[in-house]
């Protein structure tokens, strides 16, 4: 049995299983129920998202679980991003769980007026979205990188000596680029396909305390700190300058994060349509965690409608769309 809620539907109980649930498929993990109740996927217009629950019909067990976080792109584009998912090990044989519970919320979002869903699915899973689930395949989000402590970034420890080198050149050359944009300032191309980004979107995305904020005058940028291998990675969420992304824009929270935070990496993920030299698109073959966007539209009409998803270059995508970092 599959029963759709919004967020403020669940109660405590269930919200207590879903979270035993994740913690049961992910060793290591620590999901609480605040987590869950308070987390990305209440961060949008709505202030809810819509989850899928699997039941086990003899028990009333929870068997998997599911999340949709509704978005809304420009010329009012209804989107849900997938997330926050599992089934129990002792279900997987059912390879109709998943599914189903992505059927159900399709249902939903039709119903109240949604037109796709997008996904980030990892590498065990995107054969399934694409074969069985029907989704597209869109492209890989790019990753760019402004290294600082190249041992750690390498994990190579025997270039610690030249760490303060490279550190040297990397903070230099961010200033460098700040003066440089001041002359030569671009601005991001549009995309056909983006978020709705208003004061009122960036304020509730980025409440949780795990994010920083830079903003002077018209410069403004979010990013969030977090440890990958013991390496201290700055996450560069977005930068603007009066609403636009810039190559100053990010070049000043490029300088920013270096001062405030001394990061080994600054790290950007995602379609970046901006001419900048700030940081250093990673080739394919080195990315540490390949991030496949797909997309799959809900009506005969929207899958006419949106078929030009399938281009990358109509689509404005990074990490502040779905819930990573």
């Amino acid at each position: 049995m599959i029963k759709v809620y919004k967020t403020f539907e669940i109660d405590d109980k269930l919200w207590q299983q879903i979270a035993d649930g994740f913690n049961e498929c992910f060793e290591g993990h620590n999901t609480t129920v605040d987590s869950l109740k308070h987390g990305f996927s209440i961060k949008n217009q709505w202030g809810y998202a819509y989850h899928a629950v699997a039941f086990d019909d003899k028990t009333g067990d929870v068997m998997g679980f599911n999340t949709y976080t509704p978005n809304l792109y420009e010329n009012q584009i209804k989107v849900f991003v997938a997330g926050s998912t599992f089934v129990k090990e002792k279900f997987r044989k059912d390879i109709f769980i998943f599914y189903d519970m992505i059927g159900a919320l399709k249902e939903k979002g039709i119903e109240d007026g949604f037109h796709v869903g997008l996904g980030v699915p990892n590498h065990n899973s995107l054969d399934y979205s694409i074969k069985f689930l029907g989704a597209n395949l869109v492209g890989f989000l790019n990753y760019y990188i402004l290294p600082r402590n190249v041992s750690k970034c390498l994990h190579k420890s025997w270039l610690s000596p030249v760490n303060w080198l490279v550190r040297c050149m990397a903070d230099l050359y961010v200033d460098l680029q700040i003066m440089l944009s001041k002359v030569w300032n671009s601005v991001e191309s549009e995309s056909k396909y983006s978020l709705v980004v208003d004061d009122a979107y960036l304020k509730t995305r980025f409440a949780d305390p795990c994010y920083f904020k830079y903003q002077k005058k018209s410069f403004s940028a979010y990013f969030r700190i977090s440890g990958e291998d013991g390496v201290k990675v700055a996450y560069l969420m977005d930068f603007r300058e009066n609403g636009l992304r810039t190559t100053l824009a990010m070049a000043k929270a490029a300088h920013y994060i270096i001062k405030s935070s001394k990061p080994d990496a600054i790290l950007f993920v995602g379609f970046l349509k901006l001419r900048q030299h700030i940081l250093l698109k990673i080739p394919k073959k080195f990315v540490p965690k390949p991030l496949p966007l797909t997309f799959g539209a809900f009506t005969n009409s929207d899958i006419e409608r949106f078929k030009d998803m399938k281009d990358v270059n109509n689509w404005n995508f990074s990490l502040m769309n779905f819930d990573v970092r």
